[in-house]
């Protein structure tokens, strides 16, 4: 699967609202919408990984990739998916 199917896929599936602000995004998918909570280059294994994408507005996704520490909501889902990774409790895509 490439990333634009499964990016699809995801937007199919969603309210189409950034997962923080909840603004309501439109009906087309952009590429800036969707966020790999744990990094794709660093965790390739989870690039496919439905629970890996948050839908954030572009404004939310710049911030994240900016300082994390802008938007606290993001960064405790990162935490936790990486207190998981670390204990093995993650299933690979």
């Amino acid at each position: 699967m490439d990333d634009r199917e499964f990016y699809i896929k995801i937007w199919n599936k969603s309210k189409k609202r950034c997962s923080v602000t909840g603004r309501y995004l439109g009906s087309e998918p952009l590429f800036t919408f969707f966020h790999h909570i744990l990094n794709k280059a660093r965790y390739p294994e989870y690039r496919h990984c439905e629970w890996n994408i948050i839908i954030l507005s572009p404004e939310v996704h710049s911030q994240v990739e900016t300082n994390i520490d802008f938007v606290p909501e993001v960064k405790k889902m990162t935490q936790e998916l990486l207190e998981k990774h670390r204990e093995g409790h993650l299933k690979k895509c």
